[in-house]
C-alpha cells in the first residue's frame, strides 16, 4: 500500500479569517483609526506578529 498525504488550504474558502481578524483589531484596539476594509487592504497576507508591531509603531 502507498501512503497518501492530502493537504487542504481552506483559508478564505470556509471563513475569511483575515476580515474577521481585522474586525477584531478594529473592535478591540481603540487607537486603530482605519476602517475594517482599509485594514484588510493594508494587512492582507501579513503575519499577525507583524500587524501588532505595525499598530504599536503607529
Amino acid at each position: 500500500m502507498t501512503d497518501l498525504l492530502v493537504i487542504f488550504d481552506v483559508d478564505g474558502t470556509l471563513v475569511d479569517s483575515e476580515y474577521l481578524c481585522c474586525q477584531g483589531l478594529s473592535d478591540l484596539i481603540p487607537e486603530v483609526d482605519e476602517s475594517v476594509d482599509e485594514l484588510v487592504l493594508l494587512y492582507r497576507g501579513v503575519k499577525l506578529l507583524d500587524i501588532f508591531a505595525d499598530i504599536e509603531k503607529k
